[in-house]
């Protein structure tokens, strides 16, 4: 999946921000008894196309306003290479569900609970720079770390 605009990237053709080269899934359920049940999903896919900075440069950024207490100050500026021409990391996680039914005289009642990321995997949902001590470093912001539910249902 990949994108052409002459005035981006020089013109040059570069991936979607949402191209996944790889995209994986396995499915599993498996049921005991009439009354229990158990399934699992494995997700596997490759990490989305970004664009990062290849340097950076301080600008002497001087201020007009110092009626307001403003002071002049140094910016970072950042060097682009090509648009989205780096990858998340790949993202896969485990979820895990166990179903208890029971019928009722008027219906069904189901009992549901369930581990969403079981192993607990810290996907990246974003990259970003952080500076210390002058020296920058690429980190991941995750978010859904291992998750546990529960739900009812009464089928009628």
């Amino acid at each position: 999946n990949e994108r052409h605009f002459s005035n981006l990237n020089n013109g040059y053709v570069y991936p979607f921000k949402y191209d996944q080269r790889h995209d994986f899934s396995l499915v599993t359920s498996y049921a005991f008894n009439k009354k229990w049940s158990l399934s699992a999903t494995w997700v596997l896919h490759t990490g989305h196309a970004v664009t990062l900075p290849k340097g950076k440069y301080l600008l002497y950024n001087y201020n007009y306003l110092y009626e307001y207490g403003s002071r002049d100050t140094y910016v970072d500026v950042h060097i682009y290479d090509e648009k989205n021409g780096y990858r998340m990391p790949n993202y896969h996680r485990l979820d895990i569900g166990w179903t208890y039914t029971k019928q009722k005289t008027k219906g069904t009642a189901k009992w549901t609970w369930g581990i969403y990321n079981a192993y607990n995997k810290q996907n990246a949902y974003y990259l970003f720079f952080k500076t210390k001590d002058g020296v920058t470093k690429l980190y991941q912001q995750s978010i859904f770390p291992i998750f546990i539910n529960f739900g009812y249902s009464y089928i009628f």
